[in-house]
């Protein structure tokens, strides 16, 4: 029951994120997302703490939709994308940009804590969890050269034009 209920919130979260929501909805379904990954997260703590823990398929369903290719984990990496892409409207408070600037990194610490706790499960349980995660997620929090360089183009010809 409980695999259930968490699984109809990751369905309705995958969803949101995929809409990819702006202003004060953003920062609540950000909020969300932490705690569904702090409260799963603990189940599979729990269910981890045996030496050979018993893994019932609602768990692994569970999974499937929390990391799969369909999952939440991919649909929040893209909405985390969108969110950072989105300029600041006016009358945004110093506060709200804190606030929701340190709110992604711990949304990604806890989904790298689930997805640690995952490979546990998988070496104790012995049965095959990770073909439901995918190997190597893109993540793009990187520097992206080309629109640096295309900027600093664009202002030294600004500066020049003056």
């Amino acid at each position: 029951a409980l695999c259930e209920r968490h699984g109809q919130q990751i369905s309705v979260l995958r969803c949101l994120a995929k809409s990819c929501v702006e202003g004060p909805p953003a920062l609540h379904l950000m909020t969300s997302v932490l705690r569904l990954y702090r409260v799963v997260g603990s189940l599979f703590r729990f269910v981890t703490t045996p030496a050979k823990p018993d893994i019932s398929p609602q768990l692994v369903t569970m999974l499937g939709q929390l990391a799969g290719d369909q999952g939440l984990g991919p649909a929040v990496y893209q909405f985390i994308s969108f969110a950072n892409a989105q300029p600041w409207g006016e009358g945004v408070t110093e506060g709200k940009v804190k606030r929701e600037a340190a709110m992604v990194p711990r949304m990604i610490q806890e989904m790298e804590k689930f997805e640690l706790l995952v490979v546990k499960l998988n070496k104790k349980s012995g049965v095959d969890l990770m073909r439901h995660m995918k190997k190597a997620t893109a993540r793009d929090f990187r520097i992206k050269v080309d629109e640096v360089v295309l900027r600093a183009k664009k202002k030294e010809r600004e500066e020049e034009e003056e």
